[in-house]
């Protein structure tokens, strides 16, 4: 049984990062059982919000972007610091959250209702919703702001594709 409280308020009370958190726990609860699959769709959305937030300063290091995991090779070249990084981050981490929710729930049960709390806390946000299909589009490898937001689109959904069928090839169920 989901349930859904559309009185909740999103953006203000929390951070940004609690408040993707929020959206995807609500999005597996109103998806089919798939212990695994969530459990790497809660890996990679945790791991492009700490790269996402890492990525604003050079003394951190990130998990993924400029690494070799699994096999699969993220380039990165640090990107210049903005003035109001605060922003910066909370607007990467807001996009790289919306583009990977989407991809990663596009076959849901209550797909529609899950890609409405996404819409929803973007405009709450006050981010626009890009259009899912442009995105692919503009990806590009150099680091950039752009590539920092698609990490969770890209990224993840590439190393996500891997590990299914790294685990097909070794007569492991993903699901």
């Amino acid at each position: 049984i989901s349930m859904y409280f559309p009185s909740i308020s999103y953006a203000q009370d929390h951070s940004v990062a609690r408040e993707w958190n929020e959206l995807i726990l609500e999005s597996i609860r109103d998806d089919f059982a798939r212990p695994t699959v969530h459990a790497r769709n809660l890996h990679h959305i945790s791991n492009a919000m700490y790269d996402a937030w890492a990525a604003y300063n050079p003394n951190l290091e990130t998990y993924m972007l400029g690494k070799t995991i699994q096999g699969f090779n993220c380039p990165y070249t640090p990107i210049e610091i903005p003035v109001d990084i605060e922003a910066a981050r909370e607007e990467a981490i807001s996009y790289a959250c919306y583009r990977l929710l989407r991809q990663r729930f596009l076959f849901s049960p209550n797909a529609a209702a899950s890609f409405q709390r996404f819409d929803d806390l973007m405009d709450e946000l006050g981010y626009d919703n890009p259009n899912i299909q442009e995105v692919a589009q503009l990806f590009v490898h150099d680091v950039t702001p752009d590539y920092i937001q698609n990490l969770g689109k890209e990224v993840y959904e590439d190393l996500s594709l891997k590990e299914v069928v790294a685990a097909k090839i070794h007569d492991v169920d993903p699901n």
